[in-house]
């Protein structure tokens, strides 16, 4: 028997906490109480992704973190620096992909199109804003 995982920990202290059996657990997540109680005493440590779905579902936390509890690791940035920086990164890309696009769309102006549009962000005073 290996050792149980910290989603193991994790279940049996949130069904304690909520004074659940594993009836009422099985009923809440669609996972066998078989299954469940074999989660908890760690002679199940890789359960299916569709375990893992009813879980996160039934303890309201996001599939990934259930996922990481489970053991597996998805290298996903979990320090408040990573996370932040993932932002950061994720917003530059988007301002990337909305500059491309723009570029695209000019690249597709015929030449008169282009000075019109030029010369209506130049104003009446000829000059650019």
């Amino acid at each position: 028997m290996s050792a149980p995982t910290e989603l193991a920990r994790f279940l049996s202290s949130f069904m304690r906490a909520e004074g659940l059996s594993l009836r009422d657990m099985e009923s809440r997540t669609g996972v066998s109480k078989a299954l469940l109680n074999n989660l908890i005493n760690g002679k199940v440590v890789e359960p299916r992704l569709s375990t893992l779905v009813g879980i996160a579902r039934a303890v309201d936390l996001p599939l990934g973190r259930v996922i990481e509890l489970a053991g597996f690791d998805l290298g996903l940035p979990t320090s408040p620096d990573a996370l932040a920086e993932g932002r950061a990164q994720a917003a530059a890309t988007v301002q990337h992909q909305r500059w491309c696009r723009l570029l695209e769309r000019l690249a597709g102006l015929d030449p008169d199109e282009l000075d019109a549009l030029l010369a209506a962000e130049d104003g009446p005073a000829g000059g650019v804003r």
